[in-house]
């Protein structure tokens, strides 16, 4: 008789697995058809291994995934894998690689690589990119990061002003960044990563924070089709794009704030006794007022003769129209909301202060704001 643990475990991994499969024909819906028609369906697999996160198997049409990986990643992370070895596929049955006497990352997996729209890292000891980008050790190492590091530090400051002034001297800092790149670097990297956990419906909020990063911190977004392993079955989840940097600021932005209004509205709800139905309202109003203090540190910009808007980032629009060349924009309707519920929230967005979530060791904010 199979136990309960047994029993969750492969019910686990069985979404894993019909995951896997809808992803790879989301994946192939995306190709020229002259080239999606010719590869075999692929059977997938979970395996066991120490030092491989994926594999293909020309001779067997497999793609099988590190099984430890899958059950401790993101969704985010695993697409990546199974992009990678998706590369691998084409790169055999499409340009011939095995009968080239190419390496395994040869010119074919590049070129398979371009198609996909995904970079052909073939680093030994792969790390996903949500680590790489949110990696401190590396930021630290970084002076412009490494200073945005400090002052955001400095923003849990219980004196209500020094935070406010750090806060806001971090996001300057950041535009000023921005605005040297885009001025200044003929050849910049982008990456694109996943934030927030896929959903069924997507809420006004959660378009709200997604338009409010693509406004206010350098990066571009889109909302993808992906599986949604949890409940079996495709949601949408936001996409951003950007500077490594960038992408930093932006998704703790981004997780900073959705737990900001969980938390928010936890206790807003238990004291007006109010089910979960007017949610939304509250955190779009939270994001209302927090975007209206964002507008205003905007204003004042001026006195460091930073422009109200950042240029546009023609580089980051270029590769973000390949990365996603069949894009549609789809107009919303207007939805009726509860205004007093809305108003509660938008007075708390307008003392919302991102911050770090961890002490750091700084010389204090004067030198930091000078």
């Amino acid at each position: 008789m199979k136990t309960p643990h047994f029993d969750q475990t492969t019910e686990i991994e069985r979404r894993i697995l019909h995951g896997l499969e809808w992803e790879y024909r989301n994946c192939l819906a995306y190709l020229d058809r002259g080239i999606s028609s010719r590869l075999s369906p692929p059977q997938f697999i979970l395996f066991d291994a120490r030092n491989r996160l994926g594999r293909w198997a020309f001779d067997r049409k497999e793609i099988g995934l590190n099984r430890s990986f899958v059950r401790s990643h993101s969704w985010g992370d695993i697409r990546e894998v199974l992009l990678h070895e998706i590369a691998h596929q084409i790169a055999d049955e499409i340009f011939g690689a095995p009968y080239k006497g190419e390496t395994s990352h040869g010119p074919s997996f590049h070129e398979a690589c371009r198609l996909l729209r995904i970079k052909p890292d073939a680093r030994a000891s792969f790390v996903p990119l949500s680590r790489m980008i949110q990696d401190e050790t590396e930021a630290h190492g970084n002076p412009i990061r490494r200073k945005i590091h400090k002052l955001l530090a400095l923003a849990k400051s219980c004196n209500r002003h020094e935070a406010e002034a750090a806060a806001a001297k971090a996001r300057e800092l950041l535009a000023k960044h921005a605005l040297a790149e885009i001025e200044g670097f003929s050849d910049r990297t982008f990456f694109s990563m996943l934030i927030g956990k896929p959903v069924l419906r997507r809420t006004r909020d959660q378009v709200f924070l997604a338009s409010l990063l693509i406004r206010h911190y350098f990066v571009k977004g889109i909302w993808l089709s992906v599986f949604n392993p949890e409940l079996g079955k495709p949601g949408t989840v936001l996409e951003i794009s950007g500077t490594r940097t960038n992408l930093q600021i932006a998704s703790y932005v981004h997780d900073f704030i959705e737990r900001f209004i969980a938390s928010e509205w936890e206790r807003y709800a238990s004291q007006k006794r109010l089910g979960n139905r007017r949610r939304v309202d509250f955190a779009y109003g939270i994001l209302s007022g927090f975007e209206e203090k964002l507008l205003q540190q905007n204003k004042e910009w001026k006195t460091s003769h930073l422009p109200m808007v950042v240029p546009k980032d023609q580089q980051l629009e270029t590769y973000y129209r390949y990365r996603h060349p069949h894009i549609r924009h789809i107009a919303g309707r207007r939805i009726a909301f509860d205004a007093a519920i809305h108003d509660d929230g938008k007075r708390l967005g307008k003392t919302l202060v991102i911050h770090k979530g961890i002490e750091e060791t700084t010389d204090g904010i004067r030198g930091l704001l000078e």
